[in-house]
């Protein structure tokens, strides 16, 4: 199974949100490209919470309340599967 990278990412601007905190940002793909190249999609949420100074990121030893950040907008922006 491949890894979903930021390259492969079906919009121009990137939405990562966690619902426990409040945390929502919006960024620019082909900037975010630039600025530190193409990288697998979980990998640049961990790196967008630890900017974010997330105090429940991965870095945590609270295993029962991590960061919960993600791709709010990801599974609409996906083509739907065949059945």
């Amino acid at each position: 199974m491949d890894v979903p990278m930021l390259s492969s990412y079906p919009a121009d601007k990137i939405v990562a949100a966690c619902s426990k905190c409040g945390l929502r940002k919006q960024f620019d793909k082909v900037a975010m490209l630039k600025a530190g190249g193409d990288r697998p999609l979980g990998l640049l949420l961990d790196d967008i919470a630890i900017r974010a100074n997330c105090p429940k990121r991965k870095d945590t030893p609270d295993i029962y309340n991590k960061c919960g950040i993600l791709y709010p907008e990801l599974v609409d922006l996906l083509p739907a599967r065949r059945r």
